[in-house]
């Protein structure tokens, strides 16, 4: 893993794997039974949905990818879409 000066941080080797539901539920649970709630995200090549891992800090982001896999390549220090979070905090630690 790396850490940037902002608190993202990006992993060395993006984890892959085969998109375990079928469509796209609100909730789904990855990674060994971790919760990963639907949100909203800017739009990438091949992305169709991203969760975010339900805890409000270094949580997962997964982009769900149009050939039927899910993504992970780096974690946030500040979840906004957590019951906690704030919008602010994640663009201050995460985007900036």
């Amino acid at each position: 893993m790396t850490v940037t000066a902002f608190g993202l941080v990006q992993l060395e080797r993006p984890m892959r794997h085969p998109w375990p539901a079928t469509g796209l539920p609100r909730v789904v649970f990855l990674l060994d039974g971790r919760r990963f709630v639907r949100s909203s995200g800017i739009g990438k090549p091949g992305v169709v949905a991203h969760y975010r891992e339900d805890i409000g800090t270094r949580s997962a982001r997964a982009y769900v990818m149009s050939d039927g896999t899910y993504m992970i390549d780096h974690l946030d220090d500040s979840n906004p879409g957590h019951r906690d979070g704030s919008l602010l905090a994640h663009f201050l630690k995460d985007v900036l």
